[in-house]
Formats: structure tokens, sequence, C-alpha cells
């Protein structure tokens, strides 16, 4: 509300009444990696794909059986980074999106080769827990 009111020497003089409007807002933080995944850690790919190996020195697909093969010079490699059942990246990541566990554990957890299996194929997610 203003009110405004005529004083001697030609002054005007305005008061004014402010209205505070009180909200609530729910304040959202962008946080790293919350569309793109993090990097693997130095040596993480090849440890995966050394601990895959068999007694014979070959490396298998855990659920087609299919031999798997890399030539590292050649990119992109020919097999995928599949979490293990239970480590799957979807549920890690609503963890650290909702404040389940800090972005330390997050990465840590995504950074470690024993979550990690070489598939043939694991970007359909065919062969995760659902």
């Amino acid at each position: 509300m203003i009110s405004i009111k005529s004083c001697s020497a030609g002054k005007v003089e305005v008061k004014a009444a402010a209205t505070v409007l009180k909200a609530e807002a729910k304040v959202t933080v962008k946080k790293p990696y919350s569309k793109s995944r993090p990097s693997y850690a130095k040596g993480q790919v090849d440890e995966v794909w050394e601990a895959a190996k068999q007694k014979n020195g070959k490396v298998y697909d855990p659920n087609t059986g299919e031999e798997l093969t890399w030539d590292k010079a050649i990119k992109p490699r020919p097999w995928d980074m599949g979490h293990l059942p239970g480590h799957e990246y979807r549920t890690l990541h609503e963890k650290y999106m909702s404040g389940k566990i800090t972005k330390e554990e997050f990465l840590r957890e995504y950074k470690n080769p024993k979550n990690y299996q070489s598939k043939s194929a694991n970007r359909s997610h065919k062969y995760e827990q659902k």
C-alpha cells in the first residue's frame, strides 16, 4: 500500500508499506556426474580383463559363454565393462544423487574393478537385475 500526503512548501511525503511473502523453495544443487559418468580409473579396464581370464588364458562372456578377444591397439574395445549383479550403475547413481552416499563413496564404488565383469554386450542391460 502506498500513501501520498501533501506537506508544506510543495513537498510530498510518500509512505510505502510492503507485504512480505514467505515461500518455501526446494533448493536444487547440481552435482557432478548428474548427467554423465565418471572416467574409469587408470588401469581399471585392464584389471577387469585380466580378472576375467580363465585358467586357459581366455575370457568368456558370463551370460552367453561367447569367447571374447581384445586387441588393445584397436579402438573401441569389442567388449563392455558390465557391472556384477547387485552393483549396477543406475542403483549406485541413485544413491549418490539422493544423498545416501557421498561423491567419494560413489567414485570409490564406480572405480572398483571388483564390481565389473567382461561382457560381449552390456548396453541393452539384458542380463542385469531389475
